[in-house]
């Protein structure tokens, strides 16, 4: 695989946080996870599990799908 692509989550997980009004902290107490893991999956610093991808998306109240399709939208 050229890229790592699940490592270009944070642009469009920080648009998709942001278009709903949501802080870091908002979506991980949405999440129940570390708001310090959101700020390192939107600075690229990390790479989450699939299953925190669901999470996330459950979070911010779309589809798994849809947030995979955001992010071959970035690139």
């Amino acid at each position: 695989m050229k890229n790592n692509r699940i490592a270009l989550l944070g642009v469009p997980l920080k648009k998709l946080r942001n278009d709903m009004n949501l802080t870091q902290w908002g979506l991980a107490d949405r999440c129940s996870i570390d708001p310090s893991y959101i700020s390192l999956l939107e600075n690229n610093m990390k790479s989450p599990k699939l299953s925190t991808v669901f999470i996330i998306a459950e979070g911010l109240g779309i589809k798994a799908s849809e947030l995979v399709r955001a992010i071959e939208e970035y690139m």
